[in-house]
């Protein structure tokens, strides 16, 4: 957890390069983090907890699949706020 905090709020240029993102994005992944080490699984927002389950201590595993799963979410409510 704290080498993917690094990554997400403190990147070298070899993370900016392996996990490209936008300032906005770098706030919902640190802010995925901090829930995901703080609270009850079940509280968290549906999907998370899955999207963070069986990385093990994959930091960059981890970063990838955050990041993935909030441009979905991103994705999907853009696709329905336009209809």
């Amino acid at each position: 957890m704290n080498r993917a905090v690094d990554i997400v709020t403190m990147p070298e240029e070899h993370d900016r390069a392996a996990h490209p993102m936008n300032e906005h994005e770098t706030q919902m992944l640190a802010d995925d983090l901090l829930r995901l080490a703080t609270w009850e699984p079940s509280r968290l927002e549906p999907g998370l907890w899955e999207a963070a389950s069986g990385v093990g201590d994959d930091a960059d595993a981890l970063v990838d699949r955050l990041l993935a799963f909030r441009r979905s979410v991103t994705a999907a409510a853009t696709a329905s706020s336009s209809e």
